[in-house]
């Protein structure tokens, strides 16, 4: 497999809280990336896919989001799109929580 320049790479970040979506897309642009798409939700990501036939190459995507969380919408994301790479990330403390 053929490993594409980074400008090339079509990349989606899938954030609720739009501060840390936009530092991650300084960085990726700062790094040599092309300046990825940035979506709020699953809900907009999936829609942009199905409706507007968009696709990525990557897209980082956050765990815990309202209305359709990262895992749901990576489950329909590899039934239509299973080429695409989906990097899961959370900022959310599962320590916390336990015990």
């Amino acid at each position: 497999m053929l490993t594409p320049d980074k400008t090339s790479l079509k990349i989606a970040i899938v954030d609720d809280e739009k501060e840390l979506a936009d530092i991650c897309s300084k960085v990726l642009v700062r790094i040599g990336y092309s300046s990825p798409s940035v979506f709020n939700d699953g809900t907009s990501l999936i829609r942009s896919m199905m409706n507007d036939k968009q696709s990525y190459d990557v897209i980082l995507m956050d765990y815990r989001m309202p209305e359709m969380n990262g895992i749901e919408a990576a489950k329909i994301l590899m039934r239509y799109r299973p080429q695409t790479k989906i990097v899961m990330t959370t900022g959310y403390d599962f320590k916390a929580t336990s015990g």
